[in-house]
This record gives C-alpha cells, sequence and structure tokens, in this order.
C-alpha cells in the first residue's frame, strides 16, 4: 500500500476529528475520510496527541447523551429516571429481580421429538434419586 503523503493524513485526521465532533461514530468518519479504521487506529497508536484528540471527542460524545438521558429523567420520563437511577446510583438503585423458592417443584415438560421411552426413562431415573434431607438447604450448614 502506497505511504499517504503528510498533507493528506493531517486533511484526513482533520476531516475525521471534525466528524467525530458532530457525533459520528469512528467508523462512520473512517468511511467519510476514506480511509480503513485500522489506518485510524495504527494512526492513533503511533501518535499519543492524536489518541488523546480522539478519546476527547468520544467522551463529549458520551457526555451529551448523558446530559440528553438527563433532562428526559427529569421531564418525567420513567424509563430515563429508572435507567439513570440504577447507573448513576446503583448502590441504592438497582434493577433486581430476586426469587426465593423453597419446598418441592413440581413442574411438566414438554420435549418436542422426545419418544415415550426416553421420557419414561428421564422419570425413571429422577423417580430413584433420593429426597434431599434438611442438610441439603444451606440454612442448615454450620458456619
Amino acid at each position: 500500500m502506497p505511504k499517504i503523503s503528510d498533507e493528506r493524513k493531517a486533511a484526513t485526521i482533520a476531516a475525521i476529528l471534525e466528524s467525530l465532533e458532530k457525533g459520528s461514530t469512528i467508523t462512520s468518519a473512517c468511511g467519510g475520510a476514506d480511509i480503513n479504521t485500522f489506518t485510524l487506529r495504527r494512526w492513533r497508536k503511533e501518535d499519543d496527541r492524536l489518541e488523546e484528540d480522539v478519546q476527547e471527542r468520544l467522551l463529549t460524545q458520551i457526555e451529551s447523551v448523558e446530559s440528553a438521558l438527563y433532562e428526559k429523567a427529569l421531564g418525567g420520563n420513567v424509563t430515563s429516571q429508572i435507567f439513570f437511577l440504577c447507573n448513576r446510583a446503583s448502590g441504592k438503585w438497582r434493577h433486581v429481580n430476586k426469587t426465593e423458592h423453597t419446598g418441592a417443584v413440581n413442574m411438566t415438560v414438554a420435549f418436542r421429538d422426545m419418544t415415550a421411552e426416553r421420557a419414561q426413562e428421564i422419570m425413571d431415573t429422577a423417580a430413584a434419586q433420593p429426597e434431599p434431607g434438611p442438610e441439603a438447604h444451606p440454612d442448615s450448614w454450620s458456619k
């Protein structure tokens, strides 16, 4: 692959940074500047200042979305409120479903394409297993 001239490289980088400032993704910015994302990745590894410039613009994009989310949450959008609180105050607000079950579990499971013989085998195997005693419950384990 032929080496790109310093002037073209500088113009390409400027176009990419401008595109990122406007909210483009790296892939879209590279496509608009007619270079491969791998080329930009290599340039970023070779040039700390370019890496800082790219990261600064990506951070600005994140901050813009955070601001929009915050405004939606303050405006009464419940989904935005939940998302914001679960991600910004996760120690207090979590989106967790906890279900505790005690006792036996009786369930019917339908298996497509299972023969009656195989189903009977599974039921016989399960029936042959001993019932767990109280020692099987973690609350009864010695600490």
